[in-house]
């Protein structure tokens, strides 16, 4: 990770205070349905997510379960001699 200089945090300063200072109100107006729009992306995204992790899971666990009965076996032939 890269150190942040001084001059990083003065930047950073300025465009906080830039944010803060000069801002103007704005009178917009969200509809109805731009509540659906934003539930239906985030209910999207959770799924996508969800679907993500269940292909990395499996693998995972098949790998596992495969090193666990190599170990198993392993400690039972040693065991027996």
């Amino acid at each position: 990770m890269k150190k942040k200089t001084y001059h990083y945090y003065i930047r950073m300063g300025i465009a906080f205070s830039a944010v803060l200072f000069l801002y103007k109100l704005t009178y917009a107006y969200i509809d109805p349905g731009t509540t659906s729009v934003v539930f239906s992306t985030i209910a999207y995204v959770l799924a996508g997510a969800a679907v993500v992790f269940s292909f990395l899971i499996a693998p995972i666990r098949k790998l596992y379960k495969y090193l666990k009965g190599r170990l198993k076996n392993k400690d039972s032939d040693h065991s027996g001699n």
